[in-house]
């Protein structure tokens, strides 16, 4: 009685879990300095679900003693994972990092993604205390967006399952005139609560 009570009890909960995840990642391949990091679906706001990165090396970061410049680099291949009876809408892709800069830093961030056979979406952002940007602050912004209809067949039906790759490019630059001081940009787990946003995905229930 109680092992068929348990079963009933996680046939359940495990239906649950289908019904609250429309979707999950799949088949994820990490290399360059995330290799053996974590993506996830992460429930968010409103009852939205996002794509995101637990990065613990994703962290450009130079105070002088050692090296003028850093940089890290990521690769990403993965699947998304429609659950059955709901089909993709759209990915709305985003750049999610802190930063900081010595009086004479750079940092530079870019993050491409590559959605099946649509066009790729890519942006860089770049701060400079020699530009008037502030010397500490968030670089969080809108990057682009891949609708199902942008791709083939098989990836618009429900319970599809789409290839996604994602790249990020981070470097922190200073001259040797700011040695003592800090300047890097921050990709890595505790940036946000959650972790490093990839994008905003919104699926709906087949018709």
């Amino acid at each position: 009685m109680l092992k068929h009570f348990l079963l009933v009890t996680s046939i359940i909960m495990s239906s649950h879990v289908i019904a609250e995840s429309p979707v999950k990642i799949e088949n994820l391949e990490t290399s360059l300095d995330c290799i053996n990091d974590q993506v996830e679906i992460v429930q968010g706001r409103n009852g939205e679900y996002y794509i995101e990165a637990f990065f613990f090396d994703m962290d450009a970061t130079i105070d002088g003693t050692l090296a003028l410049s850093q940089k890290k680099s990521c690769l990403m291949n993965y699947n998304l994972k429609v659950a059955p009876g709901y089909r993709l809408e759209f990915i709305d892709f985003s750049v999610d990092a802190n930063y900081e800069l010595s009086n004479s830093g750079s940092v530079r961030l870019t993050v491409s993604h590559r959605v099946e056979n649509a066009p790729s979406v890519r942006t860089t952002v770049s701060k400079r205390a020699a530009n008037g940007d502030p010397l500490a602050g968030d670089i969080n912004d809108h990057t682009g967006t891949i609708k199902a209809n942008q791709l083939g067949h098989s990836s618009q039906q429900c319970g599809a399952s789409i290839p996604l790759k994602t790249s990020l490019y981070a470097q922190a630059r200073m001259p040797s005139t700011d040695r003592g001081q800090i300047t890097s940009v921050t990709l890595d787990e505790g940036v946000s609560s959650s972790g490093f946003d990839i994008a905003r995905v919104r699926c709906v229930p087949c018709s």
